[in-house]
């Protein structure tokens, strides 16, 4: 039988200085890098793979030119057709050799004599047997200075995305990755950003390693799915390739599009200036040569009579589980879906029912504060319309999780919480029509709640490991 072998995109990261030579040569460089760019560029192409730039730039082939050579390369967009840089250099290790980063190079050589050769551009291809594994290298450091308190949290978080594997369809989260930045968790306070203004916080720093995170997608053509800038510049990074991390609120999001689980390797390395490196590789589960610590490095295989179980918010989108077929699939949907209307003129909707549930939950298992998950609530509920409520339609059966006393229940464990948050603050309003809505119960004490509720996964003392 055919050897699989693993393949691998290693994206490093590399420190680009912010001075004015160092500018003045990438300018330059750019210059003489656009006629590589024009080779693989058709903009009526472009035009109409990206609806986004149509409403931003028309029909305009010299600002859709500017668009894909200052950002569309980067966030893995095809110029045309037949050609992908990052699939390309994900093709072939005698171009990463030869080329490393530079994707005007590749852009050339496929212009230049790889579409005469055949190679291909627009679809990832394993390594023959016994072939080298294909690697992809953006390479790339950034620094930072061991000593200063910044540093500690920088660690902390690189050691918390080092080693995450990503399946084809699942989407990956730093916040939840590196946990909530509490003591507890290990974070100390440093310098921060808060709207434009320095200031300190519990787990400054982290935004490096984010920020080095993104810088990797970008070299990889792993486009975010959610990113947000920093307030003021960096000085780690150039402009545009930073990401910042606040609260539960601010994240850095991507969904793993390639048919090919995808591993994260966080690092730093102990010198008289730290260096952090981030890469992202595609693996090959199924090869066994590279480690699948969920299994302790044993593979498992499904018998004859065996089920599968995949649990979790995108378990019905099937670009998890696309190796199976359909007709094996037994697709369940849970979710609290009662209404309840208190009076003529006055209902608790679902939404609101889910929320304060997350308020309890979060704060109980997270250390996240009600304020942090209702100013997080919009971002949540954004990604449920994308990323679960299109697939809901498909489950073969559905389960309403919602109890009708629930409320009650939370109701001692919610209003503490939200009376905590100030009046001063953002939050203040939310909280305080969720109190009146709560104000319409009866506390009910948790006691004769069976170990067994769902409502236990929220007010804690199940029999699971929840």
């Amino acid at each position: 039988m055919k050897k699989k072998v693993i393949q691998i995109l290693s994206i490093a990261l590399c420190m680009v200085l912010l001075s004015g030579s160092t500018v003045t040569a990438n300018a330059a460089k750019k210059s003489s890098n656009t006629g590589a760019y024009q080779a693989v560029f058709d903009a009526e192409y472009y035009y109409n793979s990206n609806p986004d730039l149509q409403a931003a730039f028309g029909y305009d082939a010299q600002k859709l030119f500017n668009h894909f050579v200052s950002s569309g390369i980067y966030e893995g967009r095809s110029g045309c057709a037949n050609f992908n840089v990052a699939i390309y250099r994900a093709n072939y290790p005698d171009l990463q050799a030869a080329f490393g980063n530079d994707l005007a190079s590749y852009c050339a050589h496929y212009a230049a004599n790889g579409a005469a050769e055949g190679r291909n551009a627009t679809t990832l291809i394993s390594a023959g047997e016994g072939a080298q594994a294909a690697i992809v290298r953006g390479s790339c450091t950034t620094k930072f200075d061991p000593r200063a308190s910044r540093a500690t949290n920088i660690a902390v978080a690189a050691s918390r995305i080092n080693g995450v594997v990503i399946q084809p369809g699942e989407e990956f989260s730093f916040n939840k990755t590196i946990l909530p930045r509490t003591a507890a968790n290990g974070y100390v306070e440093a310098p921060i950003y808060v709207s434009g203004k320095h200031s300190t916080g519990t787990g400054g720093g982290i935004c490096q390693v984010s920020s080095t995170m993104y810088s990797a997608m970008l070299n990889g053509g792993i486009p975010a799915t959610e990113r947000h800038p920093h307030s003021l510049p960096v000085p780690y990074l150039p402009e545009g390739r930073d990401a910042t991390i606040a609260g539960n609120y601010y994240d850095l999001r991507f969904v793993n599009i390639y048919n090919t689980p995808l591993q994260i390797s966080g690092r730093w390395h102990h010198k008289s200036v730290k260096i952090i490196h981030v890469m992202i590789e595609f693996i090959n589960i199924d090869s066994g040569t590279s480690p699948v610590t969920e299994y302790k490095d044993k593979l498992m295989t499904l018998g004859k009579d065996d089920v599968l179980v995949i649990e979790g918010i995108h378990g019905l989108n099937d670009k998890l589980s696309y190796s199976l077929p359909i007709e094996s699939k037994f697709k369940i949907y849970i979710s609290a879906l009662t209404q309840l209307n208190i009076d003529e003129h006055n209902c608790l909707p679902t939404t609101d029912g889910r929320l304060i549930r997350r308020i309890v939950r979060d704060a109980r298992t997270r250390g996240t504060s009600a304020k942090e998950t209702i100013a997080m609530w919009d971002s949540v509920r954004r990604g449920e319309e994308k990323y679960i409520f299109p697939f809901q339609e498909g489950a073969d059966v559905m389960f309403n999780s919602a109890l009708i006393y629930e409320l009650a229940v939370l109701k001692m464990y919610a209003e503490p919480l939200l009376f905590a948050i100030d009046k001063d603050c953002q939050e203040y309003l939310e909280a305080k029509r969720l109190l009146k809505f709560l104000d319409y119960f009866l506390p009910m004490p948790s006691d004769g709640i069976n170990q067994n509720s769902i409502l236990r996964e929220f007010i804690g003392g199940s029999c699971f490991n929840v």
